[in-house]
């Protein structure tokens, strides 16, 4: 699990950093200064990667499976939250 942990921090950091990046790219792109046009497939893969990260690590302990299917569980069924 910790090595999960440890991807999935990495993962975070460096999507946050191309997230931030990003930002600065397209207020550059608008302003006419400065266009990298691969830019966004980096953000999108790096987001990809990201997701499938942190599928993995909520594998182990079945946290999102869990919390998912018991929103059908409901006495009520109402499904706004997730019942617990």
């Amino acid at each position: 699990m910790e090595k999960a942990l440890a991807r999935f921090k990495f993962i975070a950091y460096l999507a946050g950093v191309v997230l931030i990046l990003f930002t600065i790219e397209i207020a550059l792109k608008y302003s006419g200064i400065l266009e990298i046009p691969w830019f966004a497939q980096l953000h999108g893969i790096v987001y990809m990667v990201y997701v499938v990260i942190a599928f993995d690590m909520s594998q182990p302990s079945k946290t999102f499976i869990a919390r998912y299917f018991s929103c059908f569980n409901c006495r009520n069924n109402s499904c706004y939250v997730i019942c617990c």
